[in-house]
């Protein structure tokens, strides 16, 4: 049985069969809670005016059916920027991307959507964001 809440597993189940696969396994190794799946329209274009999304409804992976990104974190939730919790939340991004890596699925991270290994370089820092990289 996986350690994802009910409420992670609802959310988890709007995604893609692959991040299902990659999110299900990183529960095992580190309590995790995930925040989103698919995006509806309204919360789309509301994550867009906030400035959490760059792009607006249909054109976010998380818009997709199934949704192609995820957000996730690790558990407890904290979103604070103190050194302790930010080395917990790129540990459980490491955690990810062996996984997927393992799997043979490629992926992308808001922490780093470049892929260039710099985590101060991208215009949006979105930590919790994972989705499939075209293939």
């Amino acid at each position: 049985m996986t350690p994802l809440s009910p409420r992670s597993l609802k959310q988890l189940q709007t995604c893609d069969p692959r991040l299902i696969e990659i999110i299900d396994e990183a529960s095992y190794h580190m309590p995790c809670v995930v925040l989103e799946g698919h995006r509806p329209e309204v919360l789309q274009n509301e994550a867009f005016t906030k400035g959490s999304s760059k792009v607006k409804w249909p054109n976010s992976e998380h818009n997709k059916i199934p949704s192609r990104a995820v957000d996730v974190t690790p558990f407890p939730i904290n979103f604070s920027k103190d050194p302790a919790n930010l080395r917990k939340i790129y540990y459980f991004i490491g955690l990810v991307k062996g996984i997927a890596q393992m799997k043979g699925i490629k992926i992308r991270v808001g922490a780093d959507f470049n892929g260039n290994l710099n985590f101060t370089d991208d215009s949006l820092e979105d930590t919790p964001h994972i989705e499939l990289a075209e293939e």
